[in-house]
């Protein structure tokens, strides 16, 4: 899909007809929308990215691995608390994950103007144990969202939670079928991610930063239910924890961690 956007920059208001106006009204106003929601995240985000790689968070996660019942709910309490504005959730065996929104610079180098637009990502941490006395954790990007896209989700739905979409749209993606998704990749095909009241569509991206791997999902644009074709089908669920996305990115994870150490 492409978007096709007014040339109005060389009109006044007056010349401009009342559906254009109101185009103008609804970009000013996503676009505020967004910088505000935007400065209102960046505080918590550098927080979390800093606890991440603390010592505290070390204690914090063998803590939280290594106790059962009620010690390991005080414990899931205290990383609610040193995470503040991530969604954490816990899993078996003693693994916690959690994720969280980040206002973001471009994140590829690229000399196209599409991905050089600021963006919103979002970043997936997994805590578990790691040896018989110590826990880890890893941290890797899961999906990117740029400018662009966020603006058509204000504009296109005024009242959408723009956290909630994202989160959705994440995990979406990590429990998509991976196979589906590097198909996609491989054959250059856009895939789509539930996200509100629509889904954003995306491209998966494979680059290297600092010497770690990712695999992740940047989003192009979005659009509503009703404008969804028939063809544009949400990306499937994978029928196995083995055979989704956050497979991938976990066993990538793990081994530039291995490697590193």
């Amino acid at each position: 899909m492409t978007d096709t956007l007014v040339q109005n920059k060389s009109r006044p208001w007056y010349a401009l007809s009342p559906e254009e106006q109101r185009e103008c009204q609804q970009r000013a106003e996503a676009r505020r929308r967004l910088r505000a929601f935007k400065r209102s995240i960046a505080p918590a985000a550098a927080k979390i990215n800093r606890a991440v790689r603390d010592e505290a968070m070390q204690r914090l996660l063998t803590d939280y691995v290594f106790k059962k019942g009620i010690g390991r709910a005080r414990a899931l309490g205290k990383l609610k608390k040193y995470l503040p504005g991530a969604t954490l959730q816990a899993g078996d065996g003693g693994v916690v994950t959690w994720s969280w929104l980040e206002p973001s610079d471009p994140v590829l180098i690229s000399d196209g103007p599409s991905k050089q637009q600021e963006c919103l990502v979002v970043n997936f941490g997994i805590g578990g144990r790691q040896s018989a006395r110590t826990a880890g954790l890893l941290v890797f990007l899961s999906l990117e969202v740029p400018d662009h896209a966020l603006a058509r989700l204000l504009q296109r739905s005024p009242n959408a939670d723009i956290a909630a979409a994202l989160i959705e749209a994440h995990e979406e993606y990590l429990q998509g079928d991976a196979e589906a998704v590097l198909e996609c990749m491989k054959a250059d095909r856009e895939f789509y991610l539930r996200g509100g009241p629509g889904v954003f569509i995306c491209e998966g991206i494979a680059a290297t930063s600092n010497g770690q791997r990712y695999v992740y999902a940047r989003a192009q644009t979005w659009i509503g239910d009703s404008m969804i074709r028939p063809d544009q089908q949400p990306l499937p669920a994978a029928k196995d924890i083995d055979e989704a996305m956050i497979g991938i990115l976990v066993g990538l994870a793990m081994m530039e961690h291995g490697e590193a150490q």
